[in-house]
């Protein structure tokens, strides 16, 4: 199968051929952001997440934006900067990240 170094690879070579798609471009920055986390590379991922998240502010593509607080408070997290992923998560929670649609919501608090 296709470790996380090829995917990188592909990922990257599908970013810089992207360029002038910014909504594209987005999403593989997601992608490449997810592989480098789920890696353990944090710095890559953190340099991918926000390279994504400034992009989906300057094109307007709520999602990327959304993706990106996530992923950076995912990354914060692994840091130990649980301040920051709080901030960051809520963000994306706000922005209604598609992996909070996920979750399953409560119509009644905890007792």
């Amino acid at each position: 199968g296709a470790g996380p170094a090829k995917t990188v690879r592909a990922l990257e070579a599908a970013i810089e051929q992207l360029g002038q798609f910014g909504i594209r471009q987005s999403l593989a920055l997601t992608h490449l952001a997810e592989t480098h986390h789920q890696s353990g590379n944090l710095d890559k991922a953190e340099s991918a997440a926000t390279r994504c998240l400034a992009l989906g502010r300057q094109i307007g593509f709520a999602w990327a934006v959304a993706s990106a607080e996530r992923l950076l408070g995912r990354i914060a997290l692994g840091l130990g900067d649980t301040a920051q992923a709080l901030a960051r998560l809520e963000r994306a929670a706000k922005s209604r990240d598609p992996f909070f649609s996920t979750e399953p919501t409560r119509n009644r608090p905890r007792s």
